[in-house]
């Protein structure tokens, strides 16, 4: 472990990837607003159109939007190379926003056609913008934080074909077997070989950073990456041909206790000893990251066959992988990046001509603390309700758990009204800001 390097988010206009963190976040509240609607039907089953609209409205219109943000902004910061094609990537990104919408708008009418239709503009969208990063992810060789962006990317366009693929089959019968196998597959690719590997190799640059820590060794983080990675292409094949799930899920926890390993270390190694609200999101979901891979291993185990927990525990796994995990450690992460992306564009440019907020004062951390708690609490009354698998707690349940999301909500909105409305700070009120 080594000390951090000075690290800033100054490679590139900030102005670029913010507009698609704020979809991103409108696309989450699209999302939660829907899910408490669509929660009773966890207790019949999740093939269900309007429930994969809900799934989708997260994965893609809330983390995969993030993730374009994010790669528009990190990118550059890691390479010192600014993104020379930025309107292809602007063009991307935008066509797979709409690939999105067309998406969940066919899932919500039923429409397989428009389903694969959104499909397909994703796929092209997110070719366009791995196209117009091509020349940053070129030295993945070089920094282990790049190698994550580009397994990621892969595992991305190989899981969009795949998606294609299972809508295609909707009409035209292109597979034999069950399709809830192939939806697994689709499923652990999505979440394990594209998010969870996405984020694993963010947090092993970022945390450091913020947190001001030892970086992790580049030969562990690499073996992390390239251990999620294999994992998840063996449990996806795996799900999907029917074959032993054991190999892949060995790889899968290998790299868990990697990565948590180096997260261990730069918390105790951390000269900033401030765990604010952002971090406390992101550093929980590693807990229920390992409560979904136990969750995962006690049904590949038999545990409850014959019993409704046979089918009950399935819906839990993927409800801790999906919203305990890759939610709530975007969540954290995005509390973090978006205020600093948001003092970049509206409040550096007046460094040295008067004073100037810090990045706390663009929202109080405070209803951010109230809104973790709050989101705990959801998140265990909503696992409950799924143990229980009656539809009215697990509509009451859905809705505790989309409400206990409105302080990140609000804490966004702040964030993102300095934009349209910045404040002007008093001298006494706010001192020069230092970049946290």
């Amino acid at each position: 472990m080594t000390a951090p390097p000075p690290l800033a988010f100054t490679a590139g206009s900030p102005r670029v990837p913010l507009p698609f963190l704020l979809a991103g976040v409108v696309f989450l509240a699209l999302g939660l607003a829907a899910f408490p609607f669509v929660a009773g039907l966890l207790a019949e089953g999740f093939y269900h159109p309007d429930l994969l609209a809900v799934v989708h409205a997260i994965t893609l219109g809330f983390v995969l939007v993030v993730f374009v943000g994010a790669s528009i902004q990190l990118l550059p910061v890691l390479t010192g190379v600014p993104v020379g094609r930025t309107v292809l990537a602007r063009a991307g990104g935008a066509l797979a926003v709409l690939g999105v919408l067309a998406m969940l708008a066919g899932f919500t009418a039923v429409s397989w056609p428009a389903v694969a239709g959104g499909g397909f503009a994703v796929l092209a969208g997110m070719a366009l913008f791995v196209a117009a990063l091509a020349p940053l992810l070129s030295a993945a060789r070089k920094d282990p934080v790049l190698l994550g962006f580009a397994l990621a990317f892969g595992a991305l366009l190989l899981n969009a074909v795949v998606g294609l693929l299972l809508a295609f089959d909707r009409h035209h019968i292109l597979f034999s077997g069950a399709p809830t196998d192939r939806l697994a597959a689709h499923v652990h690719l999505g979440l394990l070989g594209v998010f969870t590997v996405a984020i694993f190799a963010v947090e092993s640059k970022l945390l450091p950073m913020f947190l001001l820590g030892p970086v992790p060794a580049a030969r562990r983080v690499r073996a992390t990456l390239f251990s999620l990675s294999a994992g998840a292409l063996l449990l996806a094949s795996a799900l999907a041909f029917r074959f032993s799930i054991l190999p892949g899920a060995a790889f899968v926890a290998a790299a868990y206790v990697l990565q948590v390993g180096s997260l261990a270390s730069v918390l105790a190694g951390r000269k900033r000893k401030e765990v604010d609200a952002g971090f406390l999101y992101a550093l929980s979901a590693h807990a229920d990251l390992a409560l979904a891979l136990l969750v995962g291993l006690t049904i590949a185990s038999g545990a409850g066959a014959g019993t409704p927990l046979a089918f009950r525990l399935p819906v839990l796994y993927g409800f801790l992988l999906l919203c305990g995990w890759l939610l709530q450690a975007v969540v954290g992460f995005l509390s973090k990046i978006l205020p600093f992306l948001v003092w970049q564009v509206v409040y550096a440019p007046r460094v040295g001509l008067g004073p100037v907020p810090t990045l706390k004062d663009l929202s109080p951390d405070g209803p951010q603390l109230f809104g973790f708690a709050l989101f705990r609490a959801a998140l265990l009354a909503v696992a409950a309700a799924v143990l229980w698998g009656r539809p009215a707690p697990l509509t009451a349940a859905a809705a505790f758990f989309s409400l206990s999301l409105v302080p990140f909500f609000v804490h966004a909105a702040r964030v993102a009204a300095h934009v349209v409305h910045p404040r002007t700070f008093a001298a006494k009120e706010a001192p020069v800001a230092v970049a946290r």
